[in-house]
């Protein structure tokens, strides 16, 4: 069942009343709490709030430019809009989720395609650029208003991901040190695999959904079968490298030295004390 169809035949009943967002996902909505309409697909934004709200507190208190700092916090807004729709499934809280990942897509690849020039300075070239690129989200956020088809988000998301990807490969193939290939694996690994989770929660919502009839809500299995969740986990994951890898082959650019340290488990980059930034 595609993701886009809200089920047939589903009760509703909760805090937010009857959904008027135009997606309705394949979990079962309030079978875990009156207040939260997909219990599973809200709490699983974590991974797109805690790891890049560090990341924008050490991004911004390590001086690094304020390209990175903004794409920490951009995801954070993603993250926070996305558990408001899965929370209420309103149409309004909808639009707090999709139009940011636009804004979010256009951010990242900004940053890909400024790898060069001196530490901080933008030329007026790279100012109009950056402008161009967040008109074209907005022209495209306008349109999904117009049409209203959710089909149209994903599609120009879409876009703008493949435009990050090949742009990272590039990137990833001229600037990068090999040591740094391993995060950058993680990242598309993750990404990959949050996109096919969504394909299979997608086109197999009905089987899913029977078997956890049969199993139950609470059983360990209906919980790990709530694949929009991984969804979530996963990209979020990617997505919060994405930004640390590009933020280091920058760093790595303009001549300083740099490591990747954690706090409690969550990877931040250090630049060398030895420069002063």
């Amino acid at each position: 069942m595609p993701a886009f169809a809200p089920p047939e035949n589903q009760p509703i009943v909760g805090h937010w009343g009857k959904p008027t967002s135009t997606l309705d996902f394949c979990e079962e909505n309030y079978v875990v709490n009156f207040y939260i309409a997909e219990f599973w697909n809200t709490i699983t934004n974590v991974s797109m709030i805690i790891p890049p709200l560090v990341g924008a507190v050490t991004s911004w208190r390590d001086g690094l430019e304020r390209r990175y700092t903004a794409s920490y916090i951009l995801l954070t807004v993603v993250g926070i809009g996305s558990s408001l729709f899965h929370g209420s499934l309103l149409y309004h809280m909808q639009l707090l989720d999709e139009l940011p990942m636009l804004f979010t897509a256009v951010q990242f690849l900004y940053c890909l395609l400024n790898m060069g020039g001196p530490h901080g300075k933008q030329s007026l070239f790279t100012i109009i650029y950056l402008n161009v690129l967040y008109l074209i989200a907005a022209i495209i956020s306008i349109a999904y208003m117009v049409v209203g088809n959710p089909v149209f988000h994903q599609v120009a998301y879409g876009v703008i991901v493949a435009a990050i990807l090949l742009e990272a490969f590039y990137v990833l193939k001229t600037h990068v040190h090999w040591r740094y290939l391993s995060w950058a694996f993680v990242s598309f690994g993750s990404y990959i695999m949050a996109f096919l989770i969504w394909l299979l929660d997608n086109n197999y919502c009905s089987d899913l959904r029977d078997m956890r009839a049969d199993l139950g809500q609470q059983h360990p299995i209906s919980v790990f079968s709530q694949l929009h969740g991984w969804w979530h986990l996963l990209a979020g994951i990617g997505s919060f490298l994405h930004i640390l890898i590009s933020s280091r082959v920058r760093m790595t650019y303009l001549g300083y030295n740099t490591k990747i340290k954690t706090i409690c488990g969550i990877p931040y980059l250090q630049v060398s004390k030895e420069h002063e930034l």
